[in-house]
């Protein structure tokens, strides 16, 4: 098993999500990446700076895909999807995120200005997601603090935990 391994599940689980029609959980998940990502790196990931993680982790591996929008914008919209399953935040420089999804007749509208609102195609922006966090784990494969904060991040574990629970696959 690579040390990539419980990351790559997380992605594996999105591209599922989207072939599934799962878009909710897929979207929920994809928006929770770049701060789960940048937390892995910290010496003390449960530090109060998520919104400078996010913004950061945006910065290098998200913006040049998506010029019209700031990591704040995606912060706050990560925190609508989180805390109140809104696609909108005062703070955010859009009044709403509108994720287009696939029509069956291979129309995509993507990165367009609609009003005050930004509208995303959903898989597209899945796929560049999960693209970042490919990008950012090939640049963190061997930093130690990123290896050490995985193993005791919520992942999937095969067999269980010892010495809690074993031989059955848990979440934990």
């Amino acid at each position: 098993m690579s040390d990539m391994a419980p990351i790559e599940r997380i992605l594996n689980e999105i591209k599922t999500a989207v072939e599934e029609k799962l878009y909710y959980s897929a979207i929920a998940v994809a928006l929770s990446l770049p701060e789960i990502c940048s937390r892995l790196e910290q010496q003390t990931p449960e530090s109060n700076r998520s919104e400078e993680l996010y913004n950061n982790f945006f910065n290098r591996y998200i913006k040049k895909k998506y010029p019209k929008l700031k990591g704040g914008d995606l912060y706050y919209i990560r925190c609508g999807i989180a805390h109140t399953s809104t696609l909108s935040h005062r703070k955010a420089g859009f009044s709403r995120i509108i994720f287009t999804l696939p029509d069956g007749r291979g129309n995509i509208f993507h990165n367009n200005i609609i009003n005050d609102a930004i509208n995303i195609d959903l898989t597209i922006f899945c796929a560049d997601i999960i693209a970042a966090v490919e990008a950012w784990f090939h640049e963190n494969k061997e930093n130690d603090t990123v290896l050490k904060n995985l193993k005791n991040a919520a992942l999937y574990r095969e067999n269980g935990i010892p010495p809690y629970i074993t031989g059955i696959p848990v979440i934990s």
